[in-house]
């Protein structure tokens, strides 16, 4: 498989070499990309923090493709695959090209529309003003799963500080695991050329006491040690 030479900036689409870490463009470092959930984006968007956001086609790690794609499948007709990634906008016009088409439907059904009244001066406006949102809904829906497929669909997603804070607690983790280890094999170290302890009995004083086995004098009386 050949190797892809150039890349574009998610931020605002710039042409560059793949290798480049930050985009000229709009200074966007893309190792940051790797700390984004479409959560974080959400909450984003929610809160009025647009400038925070990034519609990125890579999905990020909250949201599965096949998932995504099985939703689209059965449930995109009225929207929840933009509902699911957070695109509200996206939904409300598939909802409501989907009600136009039952609406539509009901009143082809209940004869109170014909297929002659879309020439007509005034019905024709209302068959097509009801027609043609629901087939651009309809062609939404189709491209939606194309775009899954092809892993072109384009989610919101922004930094998630609980991935940051998670990848900061390994490294502090990590460190401290390496200090303690570093401090057991000195420990180990100072044990190994430490001074044996030996029992004693002191013949002055009568003490019992462990003390190390090349000292002679007793830590009680201050005497020296004949035994």
């Amino acid at each position: 498989m050949k190797k892809k030479l150039f890349k574009r900036c998610p931020r605002c689409n710039k042409r560059m070499p793949t290798n480049q870490p930050v985009c000229e463009g709009c200074g966007l470092i893309f190792s940051r990309m790797e700390k984004v959930s479409n959560r974080a984006g959400k909450e984003a968007l929610k809160s009025g923090e647009t400038n925070r956001v990034i519609f990125d086609k890579k999905l990020p790690k909250d949201l599965n493709k096949w998932k995504l794609f099985l939703l689209a499948l059965f449930l995109g007709w009225i929207g929840l695959q933009y509902e699911r990634v957070g695109r509200k906008k996206l939904f409300f016009y598939q909802l409501i090209s989907f009600c136009l088409i039952i609406l539509f439907a009901i009143l082809l059904s209940t004869n109170v529309l014909s297929s002659s009244m879309f020439t007509h001066k005034y019905w024709g406006f209302l068959c097509w003003f009801m027609i043609l949102p629901a087939s651009f809904g309809l062609i939404i829906w189709f491209l939606s799963l194309m775009q899954i497929l092809s892993n072109s669909f384009k989610v919101p997603v922004a930094i998630d500080e609980n991935i940051v804070m998670n990848d900061y607690d390994r490294k502090v983790a990590s460190e401290i695991i390496t200090e303690v280890k570093a401090g057991q094999k000195e420990k180990k170290i100072i044990n190994y050329f430490k001074t044996k302890k030996i029992r004693v009995v002191c013949k002055s004083c009568g003490c019992t006491d462990w003390v190390d086995e090349d000292d002679s004098i007793c830590p009680k009386c201050d005497e020296n040690l004949e035994g």
